[in-house]
């Protein structure tokens, strides 16, 4: 993997009860994922993104997916969108206030 680490995977793994008896994404989750540069995976680095190319994004998608789906899906749609999304609507759509996660 090339940005998410096991120690994000376990995360994930753990709080996956709680987010869908919730209905959101713990915010643990989201906090990881930013924290390892999961968010800027495919921004340019000139963006402060780490400018990975598109199979490695997948590589990391795909063990977040197998983690538990939910956050994979949003992820997939936040990463994959930074020019069309807002800030503010992928900061909606994670249901977080701070919307600086991305990077």
């Amino acid at each position: 993997m090339h940005t998410v680490n096991q120690d994000v995977l376990d995360i994930i793994v753990k709080n996956a009860d709680q987010g869908r008896a919730n209905r959101k994404i713990p915010a643990e989750n989201i906090q990881a994922l930013k924290d390892c540069g999961f968010f800027g995976i495919l921004l340019p680095k000139s963006l402060g993104g780490s400018e990975h190319t598109p199979q490695e994004f997948f590589q990391d998608h795909l063990a977040i997916a197998k983690a538990d789906m939910s956050p994979a899906w949003a992820c997939g749609i936040v990463t994959n969108s930074p020019a069309i999304f807002a800030r503010n609507l992928g900061a909606t759509l994670l249901g977080v206030e701070n919307s600086d996660f991305f990077i």
